[in-house]
């Protein structure tokens, strides 16, 4: 073997170990090759034949099994880190759709009771007793209501629409200022970067969403009574929306089962 060829062969060795993605790869074997030959000039200067140098080089440098474990296990915590950073992101876009199905919900309501009656929507079930104080509460709230029950829905109606709307409104807000730090704070442009795997978060989202969906319609169904969330149109209206994101999801996910692997 010539001198010109030790580092060649070590660096041959070494991309058989590496493992990662492509980029990572070719830059650990520039940095490699750089200090290599740097080191195999330094000990030339000092006096060695060209092959002594490299080998001297490489011994001092270390093993290819030696840098590809420790090449490896940086890129491996560095991948973990930044999947974990990508579902976390993943994850607030996810929230992020749940908020606003939670505004489209809060409007599709009021639509419906315009349609329907604000009872149906809104009303509590026909089992639910108010206080006497409540009553008066309510009617004091809405004059124009003839019972009490149909103050109540009133109340609700303007309670529902405004809890929707703000939990929707102040949600977006927070996690568009999380994701813009996020952003600043991440890797550089350029950064390698792990992706979340490719069909993961739409199979969470049809889940979650599906399962909300059926369980909202269930309440519905049931006329379910949970105080500052009643109204069985209501039930529905979510139950609706919920299903629909979640329909969106499990197509992205049929496409994503489709698309062959790059």
């Amino acid at each position: 073997m010539t001198s010109s060829d030790r580092i060649d062969a070590y660096l041959d060795e070494l991309l058989t170990r590496l493992r990662g993605p492509a980029d990572v790869i070719r830059s650990t074997l520039a940095e490699a090759e750089a200090h290599l030959r740097d080191a195999a000039d330094a000990e030339t200067a000092r006096g060695l034949s060209p092959d002594e140098a490299q080998l001297k080089a490489i011994a001092d440098f270390g093993s290819a099994r030696e840098v590809s474990m420790v090449a490896n296990r940086d890129v491996a915590a560095l991948s973990a880190a930044q999947l974990t950073a990508a579902l976390a992101g993943a994850g607030a876009r996810m929230v992020a759709v749940g908020l606003g199905a939670v505004a489209v919900a809060a409007v599709a309501a009021r639509a419906l009771a315009t349609v329907t009656s604000t009872h149906f929507v809104f009303g509590a079930p026909a089992g639910a007793r108010f206080s006497a104080a409540q009553c008066r509460h309510f009617l004091d709230l809405h004059p124009s209501a003839s019972r009490c029950t149909a103050a109540a829905g009133l109340e609700n109606a303007n309670d529902a629409t405004f809890l929707h709307l703000a939990v929707a409104v102040v949600g977006l807000l927070a996690i568009g200022l999380v994701l813009l730090l996020a952003r600043r704070l991440g890797p550089p442009a350029g950064a390698v970067r792990t992706p979340v795997p490719t069909g993961i978060v739409p199979a969470i989202g049809a889940t979650v969403f599906g399962t909300v969906g059926v369980a909202l319609i269930a309440a519905g169904l049931s006329n379910a009574f949970v105080a500052g969330l009643w109204g069985r149109g209501l039930w529905y209206v979510e139950g609706v929306v919920a299903l629909v994101v979640a329909t969106g999801y499990a197509v992205g996910f049929g496409r994503a089962l489709l698309t062959p692997a790059a």
